[in-house]
């Protein structure tokens, strides 16, 4: 005698806006008519920023392991070449902008500065919540060659930095923490100059990359986007460090190539 086996009840979930129970195969809500895939993405990005705003820019670093950063290119700049203070959009992969990071500008000084030295200028940025509240201070002191930022805190306490060293053939930086052991090596092979490895004891274990292209596609397809894949396990502060790596690599490699 052949026992029949009865079918498993169809699967249901509520419409996040309306409640309305609906199976999961309908992608749009019967009653509301919103379409529930792109509701549900959008309530859990709230929820991301929510809950990092609550324990500040430590919260938002350590509950990532990559980031996306993209230049805001000024349309000033973009029709006439004028230098103007940079400024960039940084995401997370749901594609949620965590932080604002703007180059302070002012005096007629600074606008003689960014274009005459270019590249080669000194700045300080703010690396700001969305609420406009500042995290971070990145500081880049003058220098033509052996470039280096530092990374602060809101005290003004030293976070930890990044310099430019010597190589041959590669572009080469070297990353250090607020702990001895916090030390690793940015390298940009020569025949990649987009794409910078994070190496710890001769070890590949991050990126630094241009013409991201490693997360949401819809978000991350433009050429003058950034993407970051921190090196696994390590803390926010590093993380910090390594964001700042971000813009020194862009004004060394990047900045008078994007004005031309």
């Amino acid at each position: 005698m052949t026992t029949a086996i009865a079918p498993s009840p169809t699967e249901t979930r509520a419409c996040p806006k309306c409640g309305h129970p609906s199976e999961v195969v309908v992608h749009e809500c019967p009653k509301c008519h919103i379409i529930i895939d792109k509701a549900i993405k959008a309530q859990a990005a709230a929820v991301e920023t929510q809950e990092n705003e609550s324990e500040g820019w430590q919260g938002v670093l350590a509950a990532v392991d990559r980031l996306c950063v993209k230049q805001q290119v000024e349309r000033l700049e973009a029709w006439t070449g004028i230098e103007t203070a940079n400024a960039y959009a940084v995401k997370s992969e749901l594609g949620n902008v965590v932080f604002h990071v703007v180059e302070e500008s002012g005096s007629v000084g600074d606008f003689f500065i960014r274009n005459y030295l270019k590249s080669a200028r000194p700045f300080t940025m703010r690396v700001e919540t969305p609420h406009g509240e500042t995290a971070l201070v990145l500081r880049r002191p003058f220098r033509w060659y052996f470039s280096e930022v530092e990374v602060l805190d809101v005290l003004g306490k030293r976070i930890g930095s990044v310099r430019r060293q010597f190589a041959w053939v590669n572009s080469l930086y070297r990353v250090t923490g607020r702990q001895p052991t916090d030390t690793y090596e940015i390298l940009g092979p020569i025949f990649r100059p987009w794409t910078f490895k994070i190496r710890r004891h001769d070890r590949e274990c991050g990126l630094i990359s241009k013409h991201w292209s490693g997360m949401a596609k819809e978000v991350f397809t433009d050429a003058d986007t950034f993407g970051i894949e921190f090196p696994k396990g390590i803390s926010p502060e590093l993380k910090a460090v390594f964001l700042g790596a971000v813009f020194l690599i862009d004004f060394a490699h990047f900045e008078d190539n994007n004005r031309s």
